[in-house]
């Protein structure tokens, strides 16, 4: 699609967006590309309908990429709530930001985004002090067993992938990042996330980081 958005969507030639199911605003499966120049959108156009120019005329390779009805239909009923959502959102993450802000083995830095003035709170994230005597692996171990599944987003880093760094001309070492990718972990988080359920996953939390 074409679009003038907002600055996020507007770095370099083309933005990637994803609706997969675990997103904020989801369509199940399916994202978007956001392009600036009308000729850019129609090779698009052409891509993702197998390259073809016409009936009998492929002009350029091209995937079968384009999205059902029944995926558009969730995307717009999604559009009607999207405010919402994300207010609930929100609400579940001041919920855990109250309950975790005094543990001294968490850094809530990341989680509480006091660098944005707007977050959709997609995620909670939250890292493992480095001072801690049980490691973020550890500790996802440990949730497991209560039924509790935190997730290690943003680790590996994407460079760390043999396929990309062998793609790769130059080698990133990138130390802050891969501190960061170790420690970080993301607690569970969605709409309907009860009350009563974030302090058992705190609960759950605060005894995986009292082990030894």
């Amino acid at each position: 699609m074409q679009c003038r958005c907002g600055l996020l969507l507007q770095h370099g030639d083309l933005s990637v967006l994803s609706f997969h199911a675990t997103k904020v605003f989801n369509t199940f499966e399916g994202g978007a590309v956001v392009c600036q120049t009308t000729a850019m959108k129609l090779k698009l156009d052409a891509f993702k309908n197998f390259g073809l120019a016409s009936e009998t005329l492929a002009s350029q390779p091209g995937i079968n990429a384009k999205m059902s009805e029944f995926n558009a239909a969730v995307r717009l009923l999604q559009l009607k709530q999207i405010d919402q959502l994300i207010e609930r959102r929100r609400h579940v993450a001041g919920e855990y930001l109250r309950r975790l802000g005094r543990i001294e083995d968490l850094d809530l830095t990341i989680g509480s985004l006091p660098q944005m003035k707007k977050s959709n709170y997609s995620y909670f994230p939250i890292l493992i002090s480095e001072k801690s005597a049980i490691s973020r692996d550890q500790v996802i171990e440990s949730l497991k067993t209560d039924g509790i599944f935190a997730r290690r987003y943003f680790f590996p880093l994407t460079h760390q992938f043999e396929a990309i760094a062998s793609w790769c001309k130059k080698q990133y070492d990138l130390p802050h990042a891969k501190r960061i990718a170790g420690r970080i972990l993301c607690l569970p988080i969605y709409p309907d996330l009860s009350t009563s359920d974030v302090e058992r996953v705190v609960q759950s939390l605060i005894r995986a980081l009292a082990k030894r």
